[in-house]
Formats: structure tokens, C-alpha cells, sequence
């Protein structure tokens, strides 16, 4: 997603559908050394910036660092969407 410059694009975005099948992913840890940049703007999640997605049936445990971060968007699932959807999911 992220192009080397720290820009993130809407052609470099999660785009599409992720059905977690009832999955869960445990013990992730997300740092905001590795946001996702869009107008100077981090975006921190799992997935940092959705775009026209749908995620659904899954669940994630884990942690979202980013205190040091300026001007960051943070979430569990994803921080920014742009006609998207996250259904039937769980963030711990």
C-alpha cells in the first residue's frame, strides 16, 4: 500500500471482499511505524484504508500501537473506508 514516499493511493488500498469464515487471529500487534500515509494523514489498522471492501465474519485480537503518531487515524479493523463495509466482525 504504501508506495516508498509514505503515499498511500486509492489504487493501493484493500480493495474487494474478505470473509473470514468465522476465523479468528490472535496476538497481532500493529505499530504505527508502518501507517499507512494518505494527505498526511496515518491511517493505523489492520487494514489501514478500505476502498469499495466488504470484510466480514472475522474476529482479531491483538493491539494497536500508535501514541507517538501524529495526526493518525487509528482502528482495529481498518481506519479509513471509502464505501465499505466491515460486518459480523469482532475486535479484542
Amino acid at each position: 500500500m504504501d508506495d516508498g514516499n509514505g503515499i498511500v493511493s486509492y489504487d493501493r488500498c484493500f480493495q474487494g471482499n474478505f470473509a473470514g469464515n468465522g476465523k479468528k487471529i490472535y496476538n497481532f500487534l500493529l505499530d504505527g511505524n508502518v501507517a499507512n500515509k494518505f494527505d498526511n494523514t496515518s491511517y493505523i489498522g489492520f487494514w489501514g484504508y478500505l476502498y469499495n471492501a466488504k470484510i466480514s465474519n472475522l474476529s482479531l485480537e491483538g493491539s494497536v500501537v500508535a501514541s507517538y503518531i501524529e495526526d493518525a487515524v487509528v482502528g482495529g479493523f481498518a481506519s479509513y473506508l471509502n464505501n465499505s463495509d466491515i460486518d459480523n466482525c469482532l475486535y479484542n
